[in-house]
């Protein structure tokens, strides 16, 4: 990356780098990711997620509170009501 490495290709599933990573907890490049500039709003084309989102679904607790607390409040609140109803 620090040569200008693209950090916003995705696979054809709309899925970033930062995406896989989260999903897959692997914190410090998350963290790498993020501190490049990684955009934090990009969706998948199946399921409109975002990277934090599969990181809470799949309990990377870690890799969520790298993200700003707005994002992963805003995400949890969701989790939270989709669970209760």
């Amino acid at each position: 990356m620090d040569k200008g490495a693209n950090t916003e290709v995705t696979r054809n599933t709309g899925a970033t780098a930062l995406y896989v990573s989260a999903y897959n907890g692997q914190l410090e490049v998350v963290k790498l990711l993020l501190e490049k500039g990684a955009v934090l709003e990009a969706r998948t084309n199946k399921g409109n997620l975002i990277a934090v989102d599969v990181a809470l679904k799949d309990g990377h607790k870690a890799v969520v509170e790298l993200f700003s607390p707005e994002i992963a409040e805003m995400r949890i609140r969701k989790v939270w009501l989709v669970e209760a109803c």
